[in-house]
């Protein structure tokens, strides 16, 4: 079962962009400008393929999504998506620049492998990782805590509007165990070479030593 806004890739975007506010496209521009020009660029769990928009012209952007309904609305738009998973690690095309936005809470536990798969393979690697979830929520390490009906009822809400994609396990959220310091010490610890703190999110930067 997949939630809403992962039916629908219109609605996808709009809640992006209400969610992230005006950090949306602040998030893609600072991306941009970390890629440069002239890169091979390659966009894992590439949603909507916004990123597409907004990078250099001379650079080459594919985009990798298991949602169908997602690449064929990004094909639709001119963008270079393939419907494939993220974890094919060995038909990753050559690229100078991986890109995963929003997803390694999506992929628990598997997330660090798909960073240690990605870091070998590329050049330099961007991750974007959200450090809270909605205001009414202070951030993803209270959701472990969540227990009985508290569960249940944010777990439906998951389920409805959430971040349920229909295609990892729907409640991997719980198991996301980062506020905005452990997310921090996690990219750290995995060798990002920068952190920047973007308003609910960060992005990590890493390169090839």
């Amino acid at each position: 079962m997949s939630s809403i806004q992962y039916n629908h890739p219109k609605i996808y975007d709009f809640l992006n962009f209400i969610i992230n506010g005006k950090f949306n496209e602040k998030k893609f521009e600072l991306i941009s400008k970390i890629i440069g020009k002239d890169k091979r660029v390659l966009d894992l769990a590439c949603g909507t393929g916004l990123l597409s928009k907004y990078i250099d012209s001379s650079c080459h952007y594919e985009g990798w999504d298991l949602n169908k309904k997602f690449i064929d609305y990004a094909k639709r738009r001119g963008i270079n998506a393939k419907l494939k998973s993220i974890f094919d690690f060995k038909n990753y095309p050559k690229t100078d620049v991986i890109v995963i936005i929003d997803a390694l809470h999506h992929v628990v536990p598997n997330q660090v492998k798909l960073l240690n798969e990605t870091i070998k393979r590329s050049k330099q690697v961007i991750i974007v990782e959200p450090h809270t979830t909605f205001s009414i929520i202070p951030d993803f390490k209270e959701l472990k805590s969540y227990k009985g009906i508290k569960r249940s009822v944010f777990s439906f809400l998951n389920d409805v509007f959430g971040d349920a994609d229909g295609i990892n396990p729907k409640d991997t959220v719980f198991d996301w165990n980062h506020d905005k310091t452990s997310l921090r010490e996690f990219f750290k610890e995995h060798g990002a070479k920068k952190v920047v703190e973007l308003g609910p999110m960060l992005i990590g930067v890493f390169e090839k030593s």
